[in-house]
């Protein structure tokens, strides 16, 4: 992204190959030149001391694979980071020499970044010590409402264990949180600081047995994005409920309808949701609200729909040539709206999902770019 007058972006992949971890760099657009870096996992001394005693060159991960989100009034970036790789043999060595600076900074945190210096202002982890790949590095929401009586900037992002949190962008305090999608990792939520308490029996078990968590990779929401209509202040959110089965694959929850996908409207100013759509097949796509009162979604089995976004009620849908796995945009040109959304199963997503619905057939990893034109004023359809 562009801010602050530079071109910010964030690294991903760095598995087994970029030792110390990912990083934030910002960039000169006349030229390219590197201006500042940002690692995301801390290093040698003080944060970075919460590696059980890992050396930097063995740490990997937080991947910062989403966009981040600019406050120009803030004068701050905010991004969101992935999960590490490895831990169980290093952060959780064995359950007799567990150490208790085992949080792994930054991984899975929000980092608020000062674009002129190229300094951590100040960060939030969200899941310490992830061993379940449940990453919180998507997008982070700058939404402004009141608590308690008082407008309160915040960010807002959720994970994939799909719990929706809120701190104060200004300096990072937690603020709230919310429950979506059935979850058997975080027993609880320190109501004042944010700290979460895991259950002890989704952790590496000493007789090796396989644990069963809800939910699974690829997560109760995953990189599809939500989105936020500030007229309705709904936030609409595509979800999955799904579990891990004892042969680390995905199944359906415990007590499940066998209804997979969900988007979920939810109002942020009261935390109730408004209204709730469930259905068999898996979301797949993120969602794009309208200053119209649409909503669009699309899921595993090639249905792109708008949907009233004040009811969730469907009012059109187009089957298309194969998964609707991408971020829906709009956009005008000469006075006439138009929606586009690319599908094609080239992701993993898509295809870990296909596992909960054998029915729904397998589709061609093939890419196309739907265009669709919303009526002019002379149509009558």
């Amino acid at each position: 992204m562009v801010a602050d007058g530079k071109i910010i972006q964030g690294m991903a992949g760095c598995r087994n190959f970029e030792r110390g971890g990912c990083f934030i760099t910002a960039h000169d657009p006349t030229n390219g030149k590197e201006l500042w870096r940002v690692h995301t996992i801390a290093q040698d001394g003080g944060e970075g001391n919460s590696w059980n005693g890992v050396p930097v060159e063995e740490r990997f991960g937080a991947s910062a694979w989403m966009s981040g989100a600019y406050d120009p009034d803030q004068k701050t970036i905010y991004y969101g980071t992935g999960n590490s790789y490895a831990l169980i043999p290093k952060v959780y060595p064995t359950s007799k020499n567990l150490r208790t600076n085992n949080d792994a900074l930054y991984t899975n945190s929000t980092l608020a970044i000062d674009p002129d210096k190229g300094v951590l202002k100040w960060y939030f982890q969200h899941l310490p010590a992830d061993i379940w790949d449940l990453d919180y590095g998507f997008e982070r929401m700058l939404i402004d409402l009141p608590i308690d009586g008082v407008l309160t900037q915040q960010v807002i992002t959720s994970g994939k264990p799909a719990i929706i949190e809120s701190l104060d962008r200004t300096n990072g305090r937690w603020l709230w949180s919310r429950d979506t999608v059935p979850q058997n990792i975080v027993l609880s939520i320190d109501p004042k600081t944010g700290r979460k308490t895991i259950n002890p029996a989704m952790f590496p078990q000493p007789d090796g047995k396989a644990t069963t968590h809800c939910p699974s990779d690829p997560g109760g929401r995953a990189w599809p994005a939500s989105a936020y209509d500030p007229r309705t202040q709904m936030l609409y959110m595509p979800l999955n409920e799904f579990c891990s089965n004892e042969d680390g694959g995905l199944a359906a929850g415990p007590n499940s309808d066998g209804r997979i996908g969900r988007i979920d409207a939810i109002n942020l100013k009261t935390k109730a949701t408004v209204w709730s759509n469930h259905q068999r097949a898996p979301m797949t796509s993120a969602l794009l609200s309208t200053g119209g009162g649409l909503l669009f979604a699309g899921d595993l089995d090639r249905y792109f729909r708008a949907y009233d976004s004040q009811t969730g009620k469907p009012l059109w849908q187009m089957r298309t040539n194969s998964v609707v796995n991408s971020f829906p945009i709009t956009y005008s040109v000469n006075g006439r709206q138009y929606v586009a959304v690319v599908v094609g199963a080239g992701s993993t997503l898509p295809r870990q999902l296909a596992s909960l619905t054998e029915e729904i057939p397998n589709q061609s990893p093939g890419t196309v770019l739907w265009v669709f034109a919303l009526p002019d004023a002379k149509s009558s359809h």
